[in-house]
């Protein structure tokens, strides 16, 4: 009895193909993140993808420089032929680079930090905190 609910939950089982690309330049993404019920996979070089889906599955597509993609297989024809993704326009405050100090001059700094170095200090904490949640981001859409 046990073997026949497990026969007809892979019969439900398709395998899933198709090309990602850019939606303005139609060029191919690859790397990109794509999660069903069953699997996580990535695509190729040529933005190609296979993942295994069942009927009713939404498909993620997720890409650091792209916003992310849902999309509901059917069930029916196991070729989405392409998936489109939008470019996600990244935005981070202005902060300074500044070449290493030598250990005294580093030293005098920091006792005559003022709260200017303090903004600068804190912009870029948040840029890179907000670079890290960009980065993790395909894992908090699967």
């Amino acid at each position: 009895m046990m073997i026949l609910p497990f026969l007809a939950s892979a019969q439900e089982e398709k395998i899933v193909t198709g090309k990602v690309v850019d939606r303005l330049t139609k060029e191919a993404i690859p790397v990109v993140r794509i999660s069903s019920s069953i699997e996580r996979v990535s695509t190729n070089d040529l933005g190609e993808f296979t993942i295994k889906a069942k009927a009713g599955d939404q498909l993620i597509f997720v890409h650091l420089s792209y916003k992310p993609v849902h999309v509901v297989f059917s069930g029916g024809v196991s070729e989405l032929e392409i998936v489109e993704m939008d470019e996600r326009m990244l935005e981070l405050e202005e902060f300074q680079v500044n070449e290493m100090p030598s250990e005294q001059a580093f030293k005098e700094a920091i006792l005559n930090t003022t709260s200017d170095h303090a903004v600068q200090y804190n912009r870029l904490q948040r840029n890179t905190s907000t670079i890290m949640r960009i980065k993790d981001l395909s894992y908090y859409h699967d």
